[in-house]
């Protein structure tokens, strides 16, 4: 009869008991919210020049403050209206495991280009000069001759991994171009390329000028880390002599690059292949070809084997063809 007793009991406190127990153990599993959490650290990162003092001014956050996300929006907008750094995150992280009350946050800053411990806030020119490369061009084609110049490139300019390009030569090859480049971490793409350039030779069989306005626009898909496709079109306006042509071009192209280091290769594979999806594409009719690229480096020996293979399907007989659009004898592109 005790016994009996005793479930009833239970069983009149058990729903009752449930939901404070499930209350208490939310309460205690559950990170905490409102005024309950507080920062007990702030780390700042990337600041080469800007002292952390200056970061946590501009921020507003001290140690004991409430880990508010109003609080840690206020502090990202403050720095981004600064004016003194390209790249701002604010990131919020447990300083405990046993205690999520105790909230560390980071400061990752990026500061803007030219800055200096006189200087830190740079002008727009300043900023200019600092993000500018160089890179000097010289080269030589039989029938040609030497062409010289200079290549500017400015990084930076519309996001931290972009760039633009301008190519400027004389002599053998004149020409005058401005292209853009830009990668990304996320997204449908990649990589984001274009181009539009103008550029003038002289014939050294036909004896005239050839002389080409063109624009372009690539874009890439990375499909992990050794493979990526892509697409490519081009616009070009040909003015041959006393003829005037223009060019139109489509294709997609596969590469699988095993390189590290493209800059300096070594035990890597290069392959690529492309192919055209839009006619006229070439000279003489629809196009594809296919490269393959192999570098080795062992005791101190360098090796490279390369294979090329390339195949044309004839829609335009090269005698009815333009002499812009004539194919040169081992060449891909019409008289050049």
């Amino acid at each position: 009869m005790n016994l009996g007793l005793a479930l009833i009991a239970l069983a009149l406190a058990a729903p009752v008991a449930a939901p404070a127990f499930a209350e208490a153990s939310a309460r205690q599993a559950g990170p905490p919210e409102g005024d309950t959490a507080r920062i007990v650290q702030i780390s700042v990162h990337g600041n080469h020049t800007t002292p952390d003092a200056d970061v946590l001014a501009i921020a507003g956050l001290t140690v004991g403050d409430a880990a508010t996300p109003e609080r840690l929006a206020a502090a990202d907008a403050k720095l981004r209206a600064s004016g003194r750094f390209s790249e701002i995150e604010v990131r919020r992280r447990y300083q405990s495991i046993s205690d999520p009350s105790q909230i560390l946050i980071v400061l990752l800053v990026d500061e803007l280009p030219g800055i200096s411990k006189d200087n830190l806030l740079p002008g727009p020119l300043t900023r200019l000069r600092a993000s500018t490369m160089w890179l000097p061009i010289l080269s030589f084609a039989d029938g040609y001759g030497f062409t010289y110049g200079a290549r500017v490139s400015v990084v930076h300019t519309f996001g931290s991994r972009s760039r633009i390009s301008t190519p400027l030569t004389w002599g053998g090859e004149r020409r005058a171009a401005v292209e853009m480049e830009r990668a990304f971490d996320r997204g449908p793409l990649s990589l984001l390329r274009g181009t539009v350039g103008m550029d003038r030779r002289v014939n050294p069989h036909f004896d005239v000028p050839d002389t080409r306005r063109e624009v372009s626009v690539e874009a890439d898909r990375a499909l992990g880390s050794l493979l990526r496709v892509g697409a490519d079109a081009r616009v070009t306006q040909v003015a041959f002599g006393q003829m005037d042509a223009r060019h139109q071009a489509a294709g997609g192209h596969v590469v699988f690059d095993t390189r590290l280091d493209p800059s300096f290769p070594r035990n890597g594979v290069l392959a690529s292949t492309w192919g055209c999806i839009a006619a006229p594409c070439s000279p003489c009719g629809r196009e594809r070809f296919a490269q393959a690229h192999r570098c080795r480096h062992r005791s101190g020996r360098s090796s490279a084997e390369a294979i090329r293979f390339e195949a044309t399907a004839p829609d335009m007989a090269p005698a009815m063809a333009s002499p812009s659009r004539r194919r040169n004898c081992g060449s891909r592109s019409p008289h050049r």
